[in-house]
């Protein structure tokens, strides 16, 4: 692998999201070969998301305690046509009305849960990133001899 696809990560601005999210992710010692995305941390938090969603190769949108916030990043990923895992803290869960933009969306009960999708999701979409870091969506159905 090179250096990674660029994961952006959506959640909303309630306290815990460093704790909830963020220590999961940067726990993982897969998704450190990837170029991870905070869009509230120090380094991120003065550009504008839709700047930093440009670089992004896939998002994961946490939908734990969703607000109108995130729901304009979700609706900003949706319309880059880039893939986007939904996920949702068991123990909390999350307003149905937000589960209308996904297909589904993966509850987890703890951090070790989480991360495990969360590598899950990413390492599905290894080897089908371009030079330009976007997710090749062609799909070979056979070969013609």
């Amino acid at each position: 692998m090179n250096q990674g696809m660029s994961i952006y990560l959506i959640h909303s601005q309630a306290d815990g999201y460093n704790e909830r999210l963020y220590l999961p992710v940067l726990r993982s010692e897969y998704l450190s070969h990837h170029n991870l995305i905070f869009p509230t941390s120090e380094k991120n938090n003065k550009r504008y998301f839709k700047d930093l969603m440009q670089e992004a190769t896939i998002f994961i949108a946490d939908l734990t305690y969703a607000d109108a916030g995130e729901m304009m990043e979700v609706k900003e990923a949706i319309t880059s046509r880039k893939p986007i895992f939904a996920i949702a803290d068991n123990n909390v869960g999350y307003e149905e009305k937000y589960a209308k933009y996904f297909d589904r969306v993966v509850g987890y009960s703890n951090e070790e849960e989480l991360r495990h999708y969360i590598e899950e999701f990413v390492k599905s979409f290894e080897g089908r990133v371009n030079d330009r870091n976007e997710v090749d969506s062609t799909i070979i159905l056979g070969v013609l001899n």
